[in-house]
């Protein structure tokens, strides 16, 4: 990444002070930390950050953390499907993989009562979803 700064950090003989730039960049990584780490603002975003915090074993999930730099994989997204399910959310697979952040996924998952919501059906029959399921609970 690249950084725009107003003028370079210089020691007394002219040199760049590279003490200054390492702690600029540490500055630029604790503001990007922070704007990673932005918390929910709805009720599922709420709920999923939740469940990705569980499955995950991770502390703090913000919004915009993504599944698969938090440790998240196949497998894991099925875990959140099954959670999120209990949660009242509809969530497909494939969704994880295309909306990898937790407002990304909130935006298409849908309350399970919906009308308009889509059944773990369209994309894995119930016979293969329950057998995924007792995989990973066996795993774990």
């Amino acid at each position: 990444r690249y950084v725009a700064v107003e003028r370079m950090a210089l020691t007394a003989n002219g040199k760049v002070n590279r003490r200054a730039l390492a702690e600029m960049k540490s500055d630029v990584s604790a503001a990007q930390a922070e704007e990673k780490e932005e918390r929910a603002r709805t009720e599922v975003e709420e709920v999923l950050a939740k469940i990705w915090g569980e499955v995950l074993g991770v502390e703090r999930v913000g919004i915009h953390d993504n599944f698969f730099e938090l440790g998240g994989d196949s497998i894991v997204s099925i875990q959140i499907i099954a959670k999120a399910a209990k949660a009242g959310l509809t969530i497909i697979p494939s969704q994880i993989f295309e909306y990898p952040t937790v407002a990304g996924l909130a935006s298409v998952a849908a309350a399970s009562d919906a009308p308009n919501a889509k059944s773990l059906d369209a994309e894995l029959d119930e016979q293969d979803f329950d057998e995924l399921l007792e995989k990973v609970e066996f795993e774990m």
